[in-house]
């Protein structure tokens, strides 16, 4: 089996907006709206 390299980063998780398409970012966070770094795309209010 092979070993994971350490250096190995797994790729990054961005969301979009269905309704206005802004892109999301988990470690982010959107500032613009109030919206703490590290919070989940899924605990984003809708509006």
């Amino acid at each position: 089996m092979k070993k994971k390299d350490t250096n190995e980063r797994e790729p990054k998780k961005l969301y979009q907006c269905q309704k206005c398409l802004t892109v999301y970012d988990n470690e982010v966070g959107d500032s613009k709206f109030g919206i703490e770094p590290n919070t989940k795309f899924k605990d984003v209010p809708e509006e």
